[in-house]
């Protein structure tokens, strides 16, 4: 059980702190630059922890997708794989609301990462804090971008991470190295779900 003094970080938080789902966005954005080598935390890439099937789901791909179908449902949570509808037309989306866009893509996680200690380099997007207003668990994404109103990145290219130790909650643009070990293990949070997890995760900001 989380102990009372921590602050669950909803939505109506990351649309007023301009942090979370400017962080999520998965349309026009930079990645972020390749983590160093380190021979204890040897880096992986984004694309590593998309399984066979997976792999044609890049971020230009997604985007296609989304547009040609004009619109997209939320990703079934009993579901390993993805679902693109038409649920939402995307002409006919408010780009200057507060409601952020549903997520959707897959679950489908490369198993042989499990235990693996790894590093990865991407952004922040803070879920919990405690009561002094300092970061206590965060989401781990490989863009930032620019559109606040479309689908997030996919589950398996998300991870979830929870400090040993409280920090205050990064610039939106500044890039970080997460290093862990990497587990295959699903988080939800009110921004968006990840497939995998980074225990012991100790966060570098990049110079």
């Amino acid at each position: 059980m989380r102990h009372s003094n921590r602050t669950k970080v909803e939505r109506p938080y990351a649309a007023k702190a301009g942090l979370g789902l400017i962080v999520l966005a998965w349309c026009v954005g930079a990645n972020a630059p390749a983590a160093a080598a380190d021979k204890a935390f040897p880096a992986i890439d984004w694309s590593e922890m998309l399984p066979a099937d997976d792999v044609h789901l890049s971020r230009a791909g997604l985007a296609a997708n989304f547009a040609r179908k004009r619109g997209f449902e939320e990703i079934d949570s009993s579901s390993a794989g993805y679902g693109i509808g038409a649920e939402q037309s995307a002409a006919s989306i408010n780009h200057s609301g507060s409601t952020p866009a549903l997520q959707f893509g897959s679950f489908k996680t490369v198993k042989t990462l499990d235990g693996r200690r790894a590093t990865l380099s991407g952004f922040v997007v803070p879920v919990e804090t405690d009561d002094q207003g300092r970061m206590t668990e965060f989401l781990f994404v490989p863009f930032f971008g620019a559109c606040i109103h479309v689908p997030p990145p996919p589950p398996n290219q998300m991870v979830y991470a929870r400090l040993a130790k409280p920090m205050p909650a990064p610039e939106i643009a500044d890039a970080y190295e997460l290093q862990g070990t990497l587990r295959v293990k699903r988080f939800d949070a009110e921004v968006a779900s990840a497939a995998y997890a980074m225990e012991g995760a100790v966060l570098v900001l990049k110079k």
